[in-house]
């Protein structure tokens, strides 16, 4: 499990690992109708080589805050 903070509509779509520990995904997309998740799933995949069906979101589907299961 994997605690994640989401930016949607930025300008500058990056990740960023903090000093205290936690991810910080920057997207371009909107937090509307699940897109925003949806590229942060992406993104997830690109960062540990996994497919995007190995990755489900536990808790936080409308916060910025998410938590993500990776199964492997």
């Amino acid at each position: 499990k994997i605690t994640i903070n989401i930016h949607p509509n930025s300008k500058n779509p990056r990740v960023e690992n903090r000093e205290d520990g936690s991810i910080h995904i920057y997207v371009a997309s909107p937090a509307k109708e699940g897109r925003a998740n949806r590229e942060v799933v992406k993104k997830i995949s690109e960062i540990y080589n996994i497919p995007k069906s190995s990755i489900t979101l536990l808790h936080g589907e409308k916060s910025k805050s998410k938590v993500f299961e990776i199964n492997i």
